[in-house]
């Protein structure tokens, strides 16, 4: 008796062990899935979930430590650290079990190698991407490689390619996520090909929708969109309330790129007005997004309006420290300009390349083929002459046999 309730207690020791581990997998399984569903709709939760993931990590498998560590390489991404988000996404992109989470991994590589100014790079994975792209299941996921290329597109100022990308992912999705964002870079290349539409009102409908989708940070980058063309029309006064409106907003998601843009339109604008004060809290803010961004347009104008406030206050050591960053920013700048069309024709020739190489081989296969074919011919006329010739031959013996009859 004492025995089988021994062995009774282990039994059900070893199911509650069970049952707790499966719950704690489960458990896992949905944090891991509610923070990729807000993971730019809601930065702040995402990142308290992301932590609490990481310390937990021993109660994962494979797929969802993969999971876990794409998440990782989202969150660098979004605040900046290109250096960490990149190695970890075309490691999953190369490596990873899960084909989807392949195809996620180097839409995240192309992104991030965009923001970070790494052109080459990113024109090279995206031609992977886009190869990879028909090899997908789901039709939704294979949206986001041409939403990937409107936006490395639109970096290397191929807006043409860029709006074609944007619109192809507009006419084929209702995901609010993934509209929000061809948007975006929608109406970013629409700007830069000078097609902004005389009624802004289908822009502003789209950052209002973004909000209702949750997409704060997506919406605010189009409402600066929005502000630069106010000014651009000669209404600064309203592109400045515009910004000012929605600037805690913009503050709450965090990521640097929407604020070194809020910032330093405001400060542009301040500057303009001469409010020098406002302009230099402004700028100061926008400079202070560097990290990841250094030599991006903000922040190199962020500089600019610094050296200038600091001139004209006969600051001779401050606007010579900031007309250093300035220079050093705008060289750089500069220089990444250039680079983008080096990069993307550099990358067209390798395609070039590539597809010659392929139409090569296809030729070759094609020569293969036909060689192959006529030596099969060949063999066959072989065989049928051998045996005309045995026929040939048996007809000859047997009449010389009956003629020797």
């Amino acid at each position: 008796m004492c025995i089988r309730s021994a062995g009774c207690a282990l039994l059900a020791a070893l199911v509650l062990a069970c049952a707790g581990a499966a719950l704690a997998a489960a458990d896992f399984g949905e944090e891991l899935r509610i923070a990729d569903a807000i993971r730019s709709s809601d930065p702040e939760r995402f990142v308290l979930l992301l932590e609490g993931l990481n310390d937990r990590v021993g109660e994962a498998d494979r797929h969802q430590r993969e999971m876990l560590d794409y998440l990782n390489a989202y969150s660098a991404a979004f605040r900046g650290d290109f250096a960490t988000a990149i190695p970890t996404a075309i490691r999953l992109f190369e490596q990873g079990e899960d084909a989807s989470l392949r195809f996620r991994a180097g839409g995240l590589a192309v992104n991030a190698y965009a923001s970070s100014a790494e052109l080459l790079q990113g024109l090279r994975y995206l031609d992977e991407l886009l190869a990879m792209q028909a090899s997908v299941p789901d039709a939704e996921l294979r949206l986001t490689a041409s939403a990937v290329a409107a936006v490395l597109f639109n970096q290397v100022g191929q807006f043409e390619l860029g709006l074609e990308h944007a619109e192809r992912v507009l006419a084929q999705t209702q995901v609010e996520r993934t509209r929000c964002f061809a948007a975006l870079y929608r109406a970013e290349a629409l700007q830069q090909l000078g097609r902004w539409p005389a009624e802004a009102s289908e822009i502003e409908a789209a950052a209002l929708h973004c909000d209702a989708s949750q997409e704060p940070a997506l919406a605010g980058l189009l409402r600066v969109l929005i502000a630069r063309q106010r000014v651009t029309d000669g209404h600064a006064d309203t592109g400045i309330a515009l910004v000012l409106q929605h600037l805690p907003a913009m503050q709450a998601t965090a990521f640097p790129r929407l604020l070194a843009e809020a910032h330093q339109l405001a400060a542009e604008l301040y500057l303009a007005r001469g409010e020098t004060e406002r302009a230099r809290h402004h700028a100061t803010r926008a400079a202070s997004q560097s990290p990841g961004i250094a030599y991006s347009r903000p922040v190199v104008a962020a500089h600019r309006i610094l050296y200038e406030i600091s001139e004209a206050e006969g600051d001779v050591a401050a606007a010579f420290s900031h007309y250093k960053r300035y220079s050093e920013a705008d060289r750089a700048y500069l220089d990444s300009v250039k680079a983008r069309e080096i990069a993307y024709q550099t990358v067209r020739h390798e395609i070039q390349q590539k597809d010659q190489t392929i139409e090569l081989l296809n030729q070759r296969n094609d020569v293969l083929k036909l060689e192959q074919q006529v030596a099969r011919t060949a063999a066959q006329n072989t065989t049928l002459l051998a045996a005309l010739l045995a026929l040939l031959l048996a007809a000859i013996g047997y009449w010389a046999y009956k003629t020797k009859r």
